[in-house]
Formats: structure tokens, C-alpha cells, sequence
């Protein structure tokens, strides 16, 4: 129910449930990793940070790479992003999969201008993962709004051995970047 009042915007009434639920189930990883992402949200980070550290290590929980992934955003988020790089580099090596949201991440904010932060999460993806067509991509449009002509060519040379069949790579033969 917690989650259902924070989607539907009542905050009050969400962190209510919240807290009821964690005195009914005072180590629920589940719920404090998810109340946690809830005061996130709110900018309550330093709280935020308490419970995904709680529930990281709870028990029960098992979905440890969710906290870790939930703390570094937070701190993403707060623009702590020396604390930030660490969790969320765990929570890659840990559950790679999570790499795919990153970029889609890393894609937003380079969509809404903010090249700082869509840099960052591009580095820390490819400090674990191996370079994907999405992230050649945004290699390519950084290095193009650089001028960096040699390295827009490098990447799109990796982009046509690795990926020739990808829209990116596509988009890279139109000059789309």
C-alpha cells in the first residue's frame, strides 16, 4: 500500500505505511530498501541512506545489488557522486544486467542537457561492463560536441566491427549525432 500512496502523490500517507510496515516487519529488506528509495525521492538523503544500508544487511534480503544500486542513485541524485561511484560499481559487478538501465539513465540526462552527469554514468558503466552499442553512442555524441573528429571515427569503427547491425550504428552512417 506504501508504494501506491507514493505513486499516486501522497507522500504523508506513503511514509505512513512505510513506518507501520517496519514496525510490523522491523528487518524487511524489501521494505526498507524501498522506503529508502522513497525518502530519496523526497531529497531525504542522509535517511534514505540509512535504510538502503539496513537493508543491504538484512538477513533475508535477497537482492543486495537493488540496495547498492538504490544507494548510489540516491547519492547520484544528492551530486555525491564520489560516493556514488562505488555502490553503483558494485551493484554492476554484482548483477550486470543493471548496466542496461544505466545507459538508459546515462541517455536522459545527456537528452536534458546535463553532459556532467550523463558522463559520469557512462564512465562507471564502462568501468565494469564491455562497451555496448548504446554506449559507443553516447561515446560518439560526446566526442563530436568535443570536436573530437578522430575519436567520433574510433568509435564508430568499434561500433561497425561490434555492432554493424545496430540502429546506432545506423544513425552514426546518417551522421545522426
Amino acid at each position: 500500500m506504501a508504494l501506491y500512496q507514493q505513486r499516486v502523490g501522497a507522500s504523508d500517507a506513503a511514509r505512513q505505511r512505510y513506518q507501520q510496515a517496519l514496525k510490523l516487519a522491523p528487518g524487511n529488506g524489501s521494505v526498507l530498501n524501498n522506503y529508502g528509495a522513497f525518502l530519496c525521492s523526497l531529497g531525504q538523503y542522509v535517511e534514505a541512506q540509512q535504510q538502503f544500508s539496513a537493508a543491504a544487511s538484512a538477513a533475508d534480503y535477497g537482492r543486495f545489488a537493488d540496495s547498492l544500486e538504490n544507494a548510489g542513485y540516491c547519492f547520484f541524485q544528492a551530486g555525491q557522486y564520489d560516493r556514488a561511484r562505488p555502490l553503483l560499481i558494485k551493484a554492476l559487478k554484482a548483477e550486470p544486467d543493471k548496466g542496461s538501465p544505466l545507459l538508459v539513465e546515462a541517455e536522459k540526462q545527456f537528452g536534458a542537457g546535463k553532459r556532467a552527469q550523463s558522463q559520469f554514468l557512462l564512465d562507471v558503466y564502462q568501468h565494469v561492463l564491455p562497451a555496448s552499442a548504446d554506449s559507443l553512442w553516447l561515446q560518439i555524441r560526446f566526442a563530436a560536441l568535443a570536436g573530437r573528429q578522430d575519436s567520433v571515427q574510433r568509435y564508430g569503427r568499434q561500433l561497425a566491427r561490434s555492432f554493424p547491425q545496430s540502429k546506432q550504428y545506423q544513425q552514426f552512417l546518417a551522421d545522426e549525432y
